[in-house]
């Protein structure tokens, strides 16, 4: 003859419930603590990034400097060729300065003034130089396209604005009538109204 076992759960539901909060709580540190150990993950990447962009700065202006100290005892100009090579160098370290300086958070909230409701942004892309941006967006029409542009233009945050191309699209809703515009705009920011970045 078989034996039947039972099983009795004497813990009362407020038990119960405490148990579930505490499991919930665990697993909640647990996703918080991975969530920490994931962001100084990533703040020692951004600091090795830093000290090695710091290095090949520190690097390049020593080597302008001894350059510049080895004409003036030899008295004389460098090649042109050298000199094109230096200039060459000082301006990439002058855009590593500049893009270590930017702002991106400066400039989405000078750029969000000028954004209105009809307008819609689709893309931010630093130019390849990295002296100008390019922004892709739509408008609700070509009046609220023009308003934009001018409004850009007369900033003191952008300068050298162009409108690059715009086109009429299909407005993405039910009605088939309805029309936007696509554009994209070239400009340079200018962070404060200062040098442009």
């Amino acid at each position: 003859m078989a034996m039947v076992q039972f099983s009795i759960n004497l813990a009362s539901p407020a038990v119960a419930n405490r148990r579930k909060i505490f499991r919930m709580t665990a697993a909640a540190c647990l996703v918080l603590l991975g969530l920490i150990g994931a962001d100084l993950l990533q703040w020692r990447h951004l600091q090795q990034e830093t000290a090695a962009f710091d290095v090949r700065a520190q690097q390049v202006s020593d080597e302008v400097r001894e350059a510049q100290t080895t004409l003036l005892r030899q008295g004389r100009s460098s090649a042109p060729k050298e000199q094109a090579e230096m200039q060459e160098e000082i301006a990439a370290v002058n855009l590593l300065i500049q893009k270590k300086t930017f702002s991106w958070s400066m400039f989405l909230a000078d750029l969000e003034r000028h954004v209105s409701k009809d307008i819609s942004v689709r893309r931010i892309q630093p130019d390849a130089k990295g002296d100008a941006v390019v922004l892709e967006g739509v408008a609700r029409s070509l009046p609220v396209l023009t308003a934009f542009v001018n409004q850009m233009q007369e900033s003191e945050s952008f300068t050298e604005v162009f409108l690059l191309d715009q086109k009429r699209e299909e407005a993405e809703i039910d009605d088939p009538e309805a029309t936007v515009r696509s554009f994209s705009i070239r400009f340079r920011y200018v962070a404060g109204g200062g040098n442009p970045a």
